[in-house]
């Protein structure tokens, strides 16, 4: 019987040391967010790829204001101020976009 109480207290010390360093380690400082942070976001839209798979094309667009048209191509990048609405030629041999207004 004193072997079972052994055990108990045994177990109920481990169980409680691993609940108290699961809540230590979540009380780690978090930037918090501000609406700052909101407003510097930004998004990723209408992604492609050549029918080659060599080529790939993306839209960065903030919150707000003019996003830009990122064409890459192994380590290479082009990027287009105001791009959008990619698509590639059916030989990969041109890429056709729209330039929004400023």
């Amino acid at each position: 019987m004193a072997l079972n109480c052994y055990k108990m207290k045994i177990f109920v010390f481990i169980l409680t040391t691993v609940f108290s360093i699961n809540l230590i380690a979540q009380n780690s400082s978090k930037k918090v967010l501000s609406i700052s942070d909101f407003a510097s976001w930004k998004t990723i839209a209408n992604p492609q790829i050549s029918n080659n798979g060599r080529f790939v094309a993306f839209e960065l667009n903030p919150q707000r204001g003019d996003g830009k048209l990122i064409l890459k191509h192994g380590n290479q990048s082009d990027t287009i101020p105001r791009g959008n609405k990619l698509l590639f030629g059916s030989e990969n041999t041109f890429a056709v976009f729209h330039i929004k207004q400023p």
